[in-house]
């Protein structure tokens, strides 16, 4: 497992890179609020938005795959993590300017099966002061992000890099008490 939470860490960062070098190329994203979804609606950023979703993906189903999900509950939390997968490739098959609602749908869902496995995780899988306060930071992002998803201005891709940010680091954390 140390070997998974370590290839985890590694494809989550890099994936955050990628969407870092979308804001770099088209910094007015921060702006819009649209979320990381603006940058897979222009040509100098779908194919770096499509790459980071992708690797997110590819990186979730390979510890759902790990040995220690495997058995009794933890298969729950295997299943979970391929439901992200498909949600995170449905947000990458549906351009929020051509088909908004199923995006804004993937894009939910994704969220909060997220936040499921978060509450989850810190409250039965691995307790823990550290554990709860990714989760109260989930919380209040999640949240936020919500919030500003209706909103025309605000900090939509801020509130996601936060509640993503907060997910990773908790999921890594799992994956490391596992080994």
């Amino acid at each position: 497992m140390k070997r998974v939470a370590r290839n985890t860490l590694v494809g989550f960062a890099l994936t955050a890179g990628l969407m870092t070098l979308c804001v770099f190329i088209r910094p007015d994203g921060l702006d819009v609020n649209r979320g990381f979804s603006y940058f897979g609606d222009y040509r100098n950023t779908v194919v770096l938005y499509s790459a980071a979703f992708i690797l997110y993906a590819y990186v979730l189903w390979r510890a759902s795959e790990a040995p220690g999900f495997a058995n009794g509950a933890e298969r729950l939390l295997s299943l979970a993590l391929k439901v992200m997968t498909v949600l995170v490739i449905g947000l990458v098959i549906t351009p929020s300017n051509l088909v908004d609602s199923i995006h804004v749908f993937f894009g939910t869902a994704l969220f909060l099966t997220q936040f499921v496995v978060s509450c989850w995780t810190a409250g039965w899988l691995s307790p823990g002061k550290i554990n709860a306060l990714l989760v109260v930071l989930e919380t209040v992002s999640g949240l936020a992000a919500f919030y500003y998803l209706q909103k025309s201005s605000g900090f939509l891709l801020q509130s996601q890099a936060v509640f993503q940010l907060g997910f990773g680091i908790l999921f890594v954390r799992l994956l490391a008490a596992r080994a």
